[in-house]
């Protein structure tokens, strides 16, 4: 497939973009684009697009494959490359495509409508809404990151820690979500209580967003069966150099890095976010970890692990 026949002026849409990847909404006539997303690599990134699309290709991904969106590989022109920065341009973007890519990845679109007609409801980095109040749609996002039994002598998780330290204001420890439903009604209350102080209008996603969860947590267990098939801490701060990253070690990193989407209109699920990490982001993934010691064990009143309630 190539998508050097399509306009990109009049018929893509930005919708969002990362430290790796920008994407684009597809809203013109053309059949064999409508209802998709193109998605470009940005300048700065070790790992191809082309290299990612086998990369998603991978077993090692079987147990969670249902829930993620299919991607076909295009081939693209750089002039086409030129015009998509050029809309990013007008939009008053600062993203830098990557002019030497040769390839592109398109994608499902997860959103029924345009990104311009849904309310953005951003309670942290990590956890955020998108509502279509004319079609009653919600469209629920966040990452799962790191999901592991937090040790007893541990007040404090990974996840809360990380949320802290780069001032996110609402912070929810998702491990409650591997407590079964009990664990799942608190962290579904959470959000809600968040939400309400946060907007206006009384929106209500409790009963929806449980239900979700609930009715795909074999997804959540997938994810955490996956995230610990390896003692990830050791392996982390015995790192010496990118040559000491083998390929177990970059499917755990990627996938603490996963987006999960939940309509819950819709009670569909998807799970983007899966591109393969480059080994040398080594040393940022020791350092941080290195930074983290002695933080799991203070009082910082995070409220991380599920306290049961009478």
């Amino acid at each position: 497939m190539v998508i050097d026949d399509t306009s990109t002026e009049n018929d893509w849409e930005y919708v969002g973009s990362g430290s790796a990847n920008a994407v684009f909404a597809y809203k013109g006539s053309c059949v064999k684009f409508r209802g998709k997303v193109v998605r470009f690599r940005l300048v700065g990134t070790e790992v191809s697009t082309e290299e990612i699309f086998f990369y998603l290709q991978s077993s090692a991904f079987n147990s969670i494959r249902k829930y993620m969106v299919s991607a076909s590989l295009l081939t693209i022109k750089q002039q086409t490359i030129c015009e998509f920065q050029t809309l990013a341009k007008c939009k008053g973007l600062s993203i830098k495509l990557d002019p030497n890519e040769t390839y592109c990845l398109i994608m499902k679109n997860i959103l029924s409508h345009s990104l311009s007609e849904y309310e953005r409801i951003q309670l942290s980095k990590y956890h955020i809404f998108l509502v279509h109040k004319a079609e009653k749609e919600i469209v629920f996002e966040f990452k799962p990151k790191w999901l592991y039994q937090l040790p007893a002598s541990h007040k404090n998780c990974r996840n809360c820690l990380i949320a802290k330290s780069k001032g996110q204001e609402f912070v929810s420890c998702h491990l409650k979500l591997l407590k079964g439903e009990k664990g799942i009604s608190e962290w579904c209350k959470e959000l809600q209580e968040e939400l309400g102080r946060r907007t206006q209008t009384n929106i209500d996603i409790f009963q929806s967003l449980k239900n979700c969860v609930i009715a795909n947590y074999a997804l959540i267990l997938s994810l955490y069966e996956l995230q610990n098939s390896i003692e990830i801490h050791d392996r982390l701060m015995q790192l010496t150099s990118e040559y000491d990253v083998n390929e177990d070690l970059q499917l755990n990193m990627t996938l603490r890095d996963v987006s999960i989407f939940m309509n819950l209109s819709k009670g569909e699920v998807f799970v983007l976010d899966l591109d393969k990490k480059s080994a040398k982001k080594w040393k940022k993934w020791k350092n941080q970890e290195q930074k983290l010691q002695g933080l799991h064990e203070k009082d910082l009143s995070l409220n991380c692990r599920f306290k049961a309630r009478s």
